[in-house]
This record gives C-alpha cells, structure tokens and sequence, in this order.
C-alpha cells in the first residue's frame, strides 16, 4: 500500500478508472458516464462479495442488450490516497427495478455477486477425504477454477469428511470453518475479500496488532492527510449490550449432558462466560461485564467425533461478546481496507471540546474489530462505511458486586 499523499484530499476521494459490463453477446459496454451509485458489501461472516450498481439507463439496455443475468462487470478503482487500483469482477445475480425518469431514460438497480461467488454456486465437489479441516478446504478449493486464492490459518485435528453432492463449494468451506478448531477452542470464518478468499482462525484474528488507527474529530483542523484519511465523517453507536441473553444462553453457569451415541454413554461438562474469557484473547483492557452474573442452565448434546460440540459455547460466547460495543463509522474511501484487521479509534466523548487537548471516551475508545464494509463509489465521491465490533472496554467497568438489582 504505496501512499502519495499529496494526490488525496476531501475532495478528491476517487479515482474510477473502470466500469464495464460484458453482455452475453460478447459486446463490452462502458457504464462510468452512466453511473449514479454503486455499494460493494464486504463481510467478516459471509462466504461472498455482493453488490449493488445503480446506473443510468438511456437506452434501455436492460431489455434491449438484453441483460438476462451472468453478465460480467469490471470495476477497477482506487482512492488517490494510494498509488495501486483495486479490480474486482463481478456478474449480474438478477435486474431489479427500472424506474423512468423521462419518457424514454431511466434508472436502474442491478444486484451483483462477486465472480467467484457466481459460479460457485455451480461447483458442488463430493469427496470423501482424511485430514485437518483446513487441509481438506484448501484441496477442495484448489480443485474449483477460482479466480482468487484461498489464505488459510491450520486448524487442529484429523478427521474425516465427506462432502454431500447437492452442496456447493463455499456452503461446504462455511461448514468446515464452523467445526473447525483452533487455539482456546475458537470457532474460524471463511470469507471473501476484495482480493482473496479466507479461511481464519478467530484466534488469530483478535490476537493480531493494531493495523489502522481512526479519528473521531468533528472539528478537525489537522494538516496531516493521513489524519484527513482516517477521520469519521459520522459515528453510529449500534444496538448491543443484550444482558437479557447472557441467562438464555447459560453464560452465567451451565451444566451439559453430554451423550455419546457409540458408547451410549454421557459425561458431565461444567461451563460458563467466565472461563471462557479467561482463556480467550481479548481486543482490549476492560472485561465485559454483566449485572446478576450467575445463572443455572441444563442443556443436552451430542458427543461429535470431531470435538465441535465441546466449541458451541464458546461460538455462542464469541457471538455475544462481540456485541457488547459496536460502531458504524464513515469515513473517506479505502479500497486497501479489509475486514478481519483490528483497528483503533480514539473516540471524542460527548462534551463541548478544546480542539487542541481532545478528550477521548472512557470505555468506547480502542481497539476493534472490524467485521463489515460497505464501499460506496459516486461519479465524483468514494466513501467507505465500516462496522466495528469489540468484546471489551478500554477501561475496566467498576462493579459494585453487592449491588442485585
């Protein structure tokens, strides 16, 4: 990620050097004179890239190209923050809505799927094999015509496997990365990115270095362009925290049965929240904390060969955690940005402020995940929407543990 500085500015966030579409009649049009909005959605938890582009339609080339679905578009774009252009390609999943805007022009919405993601959906390998889950992933995908790579973090064991026929290729990797296994017993993902598809460990991904830092100054007068960058033009606090959830879930305290089909006999296991999170990495300082802690839940599994049944807890306590503090942030677009990267945020807290000694959030300000991105590409505008994601505070939560209600 070559930097030049000097080509970036608030008003100069894009850099559009391509926008075709590909009819299936083999004729390549040109859409960047044509554009009104396009929104690329990227995803911690999805196996793949979707989209959508708005475009101007003077010629009604949705019904006379005609645009029947599988067309290929090309975007290739960057912001000037950057010397190297992104490139992505997509095909079209289905056309939506053509609405008029004169007698004879209108607007148009077509629904994009990544490639990779389009033609996966026709790729359904069935294979018995033998070994680490992300072992059999990677040769399952080698064996696919994929545009993209696959990244792969190890996960523990051997086991065997077989893939049903009627299952496609990224339905059976999101299988394999929800029973796969890694340190502290933490579920993987398996997703796609602008340049590659992953297949990581949870893991690892909270255990890794700060790779961004992001400002919160709505009055900023900073010089720096890196500044300027990574500055929010909004924040968003998102619905979280759901306490209600933390006794369903047996967080507090939760006795399993455990029932082994083979041997047709069970074994007790005692869990709960607590040594979870005293095993598990954490993004920051302050632990999560709850009011009325304790809880008294019985539940019943199914002993697996490969262990999964032992990792639902602590996938439904990953899933929780990273709840408790979650943010939508807009900043300038970032084609260079990817989902899975730990970034931090110095929050301004809501009181009137001193523009040379901001005073930062107690407890929302540092590290987080981030787990989604929207790319949105105007003819003239590139923004970048982030979710954020932590199972923390920056601070540790003082709680009067005589406090009950």
């Amino acid at each position: 990620m070559n930097k030049i500085d000097e080509g970036f500015s608030i008003g100069n966030t894009l850099d559009l050097s391509i926008l075709n579409i590909e009819l299936l009649t083999g004729e390549v049009l040109n859409l960047k004179n044509l554009l009104h909005e396009m929104n690329i959605y990227v995803s911690l938890f999805n196996p793949g890239i979707t989209s959508t582009l708005i475009i101007g339609d003077p010629t009604n080339i949705t019904n006379n190209g005609p645009i029947i679905g599988g067309e290929k578009i090309f975007i290739k774009w960057r912001s000037p923050y950057y010397r190297e252009f992104s490139e992505m390609m997509f095909k079209v999943e289905r056309v939506g809505d053509r609405v008029p805007t004169t007698a004879q022009a209108a607007i148009v919405t077509l629904h994009l799927v990544s490639a990779d993601m389009y033609d996966a959906e026709s790729y359904n390998p069935s294979y018995g094999m033998r070994g680490q889950y992300s072992a059999i992933a990677t040769k399952l995908w080698a064996n696919g015509a994929f545009m993209k790579e696959l990244k792969v973090d190890n996960s523990y064991g051997i086991f065997n496997y077989a893939s049903p026929e009627n299952q496609s290729i990224l339905s059976t990797m999101s299988w394999l990365a929800n029973r796969s296994q890694g340190a502290e017993g933490l579920p993987y993902v398996f997703y796609e990115d602008i340049d590659e598809f992953v297949f990581a460990s949870m893991a690892k991904i909270l255990r890794q270095d700060t790779k961004v830092k992001l400002f919160h100054q709505p009055q900023l007068t900073e010089e720096s362009v890196e500044k300027i960058f990574r500055n929010c033009y909004s924040v968003q606090f998102v619905e979280n925290r759901d306490a209600g959830m933390w006794n369903q879930l047996g967080f507090g305290g939760c006795e399993e049965t455990v029932y082994d089909p083979l041997t047709k006999t069970a074994h007790y296991a005692n869990r709960s929240f607590e040594n979870y999170a005293l095993n598990s990495p954490r993004l920051d300082a302050g632990e999560l904390k709850v009011l009325n802690r304790q809880s008294n839940v019985r539940r019943m599994t199914l002993q697996k060969e490969d262990g999964s049944h032992a990792t639902v807890f602590n996938r439904a306590a990953l899933n929780y955690s990273l709840q408790n503090s979650c943010l939508k942030i807009a900043t300038p677009g970032d084609d260079q940005m990817r989902v899975g990267v730990v970034g931090e945020i110095n929050m301004a807290a809501v009181q009137v402020q001193n523009e040379q000694d901001i005073v930062e959030e107690k407890f929302i300000s540092g590290r987080f995940l981030v787990t989604h991105l929207k790319h949105t590409i105007r003819p003239s505008e590139y923004r970048l929407y982030w979710n954020l994601a932590k199972e923390s505070y920056h601070n540790e939560v003082e709680i009067n543990e005589q406090r009950t209600s």
